[in-house]
């Protein structure tokens, strides 16, 4: 009986991750968002087509995401920021605008050079994140210039394998 239960459980994660892959998968449409910036503008993915996208889910308090955008975003967006055809995306999954705009302000977690969007106060039960199946924090998706996904959503995938010049 308990072989069975731990293999159910077994079956459920594999599900569960095969569901999330499905929604990241590359070549697939990335999510049509329209969120709101710090000037409270409606920002789209439409509005950036024909641009690479490089979005990072992420919130406040949040010590790997602050260690990501330190290490590894902040130095991207350095080498690619003469590049008009790459834009990098940080989505806050904040509830508190007001701590969202701080922490924004503060530049631990992204740059006042990058695009940043709210989730609308809705965190993690906004659409964008149920689409990505967004189940950890930080949560990196690149998308290419025709809006498919190019890479999946894993940290270790982006820093091994990515490739902004595609």
């Amino acid at each position: 009986m308990e072989n069975t239960l731990k293999r159910a459980n077994i079956d459920l994660i594999y599900r569960t991750e095969l569901e999330a892959y499905k929604n990241s998968e590359p070549g697939k449409a990335a999510f049509k968002f329209n969120l709101p910036d710090i000037d409270n503008r409606r920002v789209t993915l439409d509005g950036m087509k024909g641009k690479v996208v490089f979005v990072d889910f992420w919130f406040t308090g949040c010590g790997p995401c602050k260690m990501f955008y330190q290490k590894c975003l902040k130095l991207l967006e350095e080498k690619y920021k003469s590049r008009k055809d790459i834009v990098f995306v940080k989505i806050s999954v904040d509830r508190s605008k007001e701590n969202w705009l701080k922490s924004v302000e503060s530049g631990e977690y992204t740059s006042l050079s990058s695009i940043n969007l709210f989730t609308d106060g809705l965190g993690s039960s906004h659409d964008i994140i149920k689409f990505y199946k967004v189940r950890g924090y930080p949560w990196p998706v690149l998308i290419d210039k025709k809006g498919r996904i190019v890479r999946p959503k894993r940290i270790i995938d982006l820093k091994t394998r990515w490739n902004l010049n595609k």
